[in-house]
Formats: structure tokens, sequence, C-alpha cells
């Protein structure tokens, strides 16, 4: 009767203990995804960056055949699938913006991935990446 009465306690205990979420977001909130994330592509005609702020804004600054374009806006930092996502939104519209559903629109999503900044359009063959500048 002893083995019962233990079993049906730790049985309780097991299924009481759950994950708490308010940890993810203090993951999210206390990793280092501020400052400068550059372009890893080796390209001479291009170069691109982006630079996240603590106010939750971000600039992306992207030179082109040595035309440069200053991009702003703000961002959003949220976990899915384990992993931070960064949801932009310009303060305009650009043809610098490129998603699956083409370019021009107002707003981006970009992940981390294996520590690297992923843009979505990942998923349609178009992918850029971005290290973190030291």
């Amino acid at each position: 009767m002893k083995k019962i009465g233990l079993l049906i306690t730790l049985l309780i205990l097991l299924t009481s203990c759950s994950s708490d979420n308010s940890d993810d977001k203090e993951k999210l909130e206390v990793n280092d995804y501020y400052g400068k994330w550059i372009n890893t592509q080796n390209e001479v005609s291009w170069n691109d960056e982006y630079v996240f702020s603590k106010d939750n804004t971000f600039t992306r600054t992207k030179t082109v055949n040595s035309v440069t374009t200053h991009l702003s806006g703000t961002f959003e930092i949220f976990e899915r699938e384990g992993r931070a996502n960064f949801q932009l939104t310009y303060s305009a519209p650009s043809n610098l913006i490129i998603t699956c559903s083409g370019s021009g629109g107002k707003s981006e999503l970009l992940y981390i991935l294996n520590g690297n900044l992923e843009n979505s359009a990942r998923m349609c063959d178009y992918q850029l990446t971005y290290k973190k500048s030291k």
C-alpha cells in the first residue's frame, strides 16, 4: 500500500511541474540581439547591414553599385519554434525589402538561426545571412 501511495505522490509531483513561458521571454530579453549585423556574402557590388537599437527601432543601410540607401522603422522580437524572430515594419515601402511575395513591401521577417540573422525569403531561394558585428 505504501508503494501505491508513493507512486501516486510521485505522479502528482511530476504532473504538477510545468514549464513557465516567462523564462522564454526573459531569455529573449537578455540575449545580445542589439547592435550591428553585417551581410556575410562577399559581393563587391553591394553591402547590406542592420542596426537594432534597444528602443525597438532599426536602420538598414544597403549599398548597391555605389548607391547607398538608408531605411528605418520599428521592430518586435518574438519567439517561434525555439528561436528569436524579428518582425520589422519599415517607415515607407521600398523595392529593397524582399520577401517571398515579392519586393516593395513595408514589412520583413528575420530570424536567428545558428547564431546568424537570416531573412525569411530564404524559403524562396533568396537567402541573405548576417553575422553580428563585434
